[in-house]
């Protein structure tokens, strides 16, 4: 069980939180990181540990392209999602109920001015709000960050963001089971192109 958040700043900059306990059976126990970066991504999923770190390994095995346009960053990101679908498939993982292959885990990814989720398929979707969540505790933590927004929908410093994924971790902490321990956050970097470029990809 654990919680996911992403929330990004005025300037593109996108801090990412997560619970820092892991629950199985009835043991609560202290997770040795939830959060992966890679290149100027970070990612962090909720479902299986294992099928997760299929993910990351995947991303590592193919460079993420450093300080080129964020097109060049989304093109790396939906490879690196069709390559992890295709070996969880091949080695097993899955399930076919409902008439189709599907995960159960996802991840989301934050890059300099965007944030993706990617579902059980390999799919990946450009979230259009600057924040989302997910995992367990997920709902509450969304409702935190739609608070935080509205009231703050003229720009969002990384300082703001941050503050408020922690809060938004801590609220799940509270109110969600399976959620626990402290908020463990780490920012990208901002973005360095205009938000009408990323748009355009």
């Amino acid at each position: 069980m654990t919680v996911i958040v992403a929330a990004r700043a005025a300037d593109g900059s996108v801090a990412v939180a997560a619970d820092s306990e892991s629950t199985v059976d009835f043991m609560r126990l202290r997770s040795s990181g939830k959060l992966h970066r890679v290149g100027p991504a970070i990612m962090g999923g909720y479902g299986n540990a294992l099928v997760i770190q299929g993910f990351v390994d995947a991303a590592r095995a193919e460079v993420p392209p450093e300080g080129r346009p964020s097109g060049a960053l989304v093109d790396w990101l939906r490879r690196v999602a069709r390559t992890w679908a295709a070996s969880m498939r091949a080695d097993g993982h899955g399930t076919t109920e409902g008439g189709g292959w599907y995960l159960e885990t996802a991840l989301i990814i934050a890059v300099p001015g965007a944030i993706w989720r990617i579902d059980g398929n390999g799919g990946c979707h450009q979230v259009m709000e600057p924040y989302t969540c997910g995992g367990s505790g997920g709902l509450v933590a969304v409702g935190s960050l739609h608070s935080f927004y509205a009231l703050n929908a003229d720009g969002v410093s990384l300082e703001d963001a941050t503050k408020a994924a922690c809060r938004a971790v801590r609220a799940a902490c509270t109110h969600a089971p399976g959620c626990g321990g402290s908020a463990v956050v780490q920012v990208t970097p901002p973005l360095r192109e205009t938000p009408e470029a990323l748009r355009a990809h």
